[in-house]
């Protein structure tokens, strides 16, 4: 049975959802796309807490003994769906993040900048020839050139 204590606990957690979102939203750290979700999942609690016949009827359905374990699951089952598109999307984003790393190396290989570490690149260094960083630069060009 849903007591009316863990019906009140669901309308507050929502709405708790829901200020968290609209805050993030205001202060761009989360698109207003990626917050659809998380407003269908607090709305979801609302109509849970606000018409427990129908956790009722499903719980029921799916034979569960309490209503609270079924709404416990329903959570968690969201979640976890939630988090494994997650998972793929990082992955994507992770595959564009090397592909990109690797288009600019290539790009700045053609055009001839080695990438110092002080953004200077071998070129800077070849600029002062007192400079460490030239023997160095000299040494990787012989090097390169034997090759």
């Amino acid at each position: 049975m849903m007591t009316p204590p863990f019906a009140v606990l669901l309308v507050v957690g929502a709405v708790v959802v829901f200020a968290l979102v609209l805050r993030k939203i205001r202060r761009s750290e989360i698109a207003v796309a990626d917050s659809v979700f998380w407003f269908f999942f607090a709305l979801s609690l609302v109509v849970l807490a606000a018409f427990p016949g129908i956790a009722f009827k499903l719980s029921e359905m799916l034979g569960f003994m309490s209503v609270v374990n079924f709404v416990f699951l329903y959570v968690i089952a969201v979640l976890v769906v939630k988090v494994f598109f997650m998972a793929v999307e990082i992955a994507k984003l992770r595959a564009k993040q090397a592909e990109l790393v690797e288009e600019k190396a290539l790009s700045d290989l053609a055009l001839g900048r080695f990438g110092g570490v002080d953004g200077t690149g071998v070129e800077g260094a070849a600029l002062r020839a007192d400079s460490p960083a030239n023997a160095t630069a000299r040494t990787r060009a012989d090097g390169e050139e034997g090759c």
